[in-house]
């Protein structure tokens, strides 16, 4: 599974695509691979369900960058 993360962002949308059964935008994903600030727009197009204020702990844990 680690290696949807190494082969880059078009790896991870066809993973989601497979195993979520799901299409998640590649643009996301690839400011998401860049290390682009989170914000509350990219976690609506990658999990509606959620918001990015609920993962603020998460993002802060691993270092990533936030905007929200």
């Amino acid at each position: 599974m680690l290696q949807e993360y190494v082969e880059g962002p078009q790896a991870y949308v066809d993973f989601c695509k497979d195993y979520y059964e799901r299409e998640i935008p590649l643009g996301t994903v690839q400011e998401f691979w860049e290390s682009k600030p989170f914000n509350e727009e990219m976690m609506r197009a990658l999990n509606p369900g959620t918001t990015a204020l609920s993962l603020e702990k998460d993002l802060l844990e691993i270092g990533y960058p936030i905007h929200i």
